[in-house]
């Protein structure tokens, strides 16, 4: 038995005990579709998160609502609960759960096929590692035909034009009360299906953003992966050297009204940046990242609140300090409101807020090493 023949015999009830017996979650919920419901245990302690974190039985994939935003299936979910080292070691532990032992047949034949893999987790210069086979599975551009070429009036008037909205090939959905917003890979291909819900038994159950179903097909894709708005911006960030990272795909389109073919912005459609993230903007050389997350900081220097704000935007830059210019945006000039985008207020206060970001510098690598031609560093 391989790992998917495994996944696909788990039943509801055996996520349910695993998650709640093993892995933290007090109990789980239900909502409107007969999904079970669990606590945030992808990045909370056992037992004091929200019931966020919801697993979509027919993709058998888990979906965090909340600041990880997580997308995984139980053998992810139970690496990142579980702080493993590999896919190798949640299948162990998945199967071990449920009966297998160690030393079995099916296990030994799954290891002799992953040891290869263990050598490539033990060499830690990403430059010598080929990802090219590794890709997100595309869609057919036909299928955003099933939705309305209707321009949503909502964000038209928070400032998003239409010309935008229609190169980006947002659409509406009458019928589930949904912003449609497709996302891309770099070289254009359509990957993922998101939707911004105005649904008001959704907005209740936290998924005011979440991927589209169609037909019981479920549209999602690994967020982690991609930058919401890099394959429209990626000539832009290469002629100007530099990227600017918000939270949310509709910052991306109000920065794409604001300067066209000189947005040089993309989403990381999280309130975290992953190293593949990180890989995609390094490989288009560029020499300067300004991350300019939602405000969630008060307007005293020195508060609590504040400091740790700081200090998250700081661990967030310290991914690409090392071997690029690294600023962050920290609004004390009481121009935003708690949780706004940069953005949101206007692209006079964006531009105020661009003139006072804050270095974030690096002494710990040379910012030659790794580079090669604008292309893979080490990360």
């Amino acid at each position: 038995m391989d790992a998917k023949q495994l996944k696909d015999l788990l039943t509801v009830d055996d996520i349910i005990s695993i998650v709640t017996k093993d892995l933290g979650s007090n109990g789980n919920e239900w909502d409107s579709n007969g999904n079970p419901i669990f606590q945030t245990i992808c990045h909370n302690p056992p037992g004091h998160g929200k019931y966020k974190l919801y697993y979509y039985v027919d993709t058998k994939t888990f979906v965090c609502y909340t600041e990880c935003n997580i997308h995984a299936d139980i053998y992810e979910l139970v690496r990142v609960v579980k702080h493993l080292n590999s896919f190798k070691d949640a299948y162990y532990y998945v199967a071990n759960y449920f009966g297998y032992d160690g030393s079995s047949k099916e296990l030994e034949e799954f290891k002799e096929i992953t040891s290869d893999w263990d050598l490539l987790n033990r060499y830690d210069d990403i430059n010598n590692i080929d990802n090219s086979a590794v890709t997100t599975p595309t869609i057919s551009h036909n299928l955003l035909e099933y939705f309305s070429p209707i321009c949503p009036e909502a964000w038209y008037k928070e400032g998003i034009d239409v010309e935008t909205m229609k190169s980006y090939n947002i659409k509406m959905d009458v019928s589930m009360e949904k912003i449609i917003i497709p996302h891309y890979d770099i070289e254009g291909n359509l990957i993922g299906i998101r939707g911004r819900s105005f649904n008001e038994l959704e907005l209740a159950e936290g998924k005011k953003y979440a991927p589209v179903y169609i037909e019981n097909t479920m549209y999602n894709h690994p967020i982690g992966d991609h930058l919401y708005g890099l394959n429209f911006n990626k000539e832009a960030i290469i002629k100007s050297k530099k990227a600017v990272i918000f939270e949310g795909e509709k910052s991306v389109l109000k920065a794409q009204t604001f300067y066209k073919d000189n947005n040089f912005c993309v989403a990381a459609c999280g309130s975290s940046i992953s190293d593949k993230q990180v890989e995609l903007l390094l490989s288009l050389g560029v020499n300067e990242i300004i991350i300019a997350f939602d405000k969630e900081n008060d307007d005293i220097i020195g508060s609590e609140k504040t400091v740790k704000y700081r200090e998250k935007l700081e661990t967030l830059a310290a991914k690409f300090s090392p071997y690029v210019n690294t600023y962050i945006l920290l609004d004390l000039y009481q121009k935003l409101e708690y949780k706004d985008s940069p953005i949101d207020k206007g692209k006079d206060t964006l531009e105020f807020l661009l003139e006072h970001k804050i270095l974030i510098p690096s002494f710990s690598i040379n910012r030659t090493k790794g580079r090669k031609n604008g292309k893979n560093r080490k990360i």
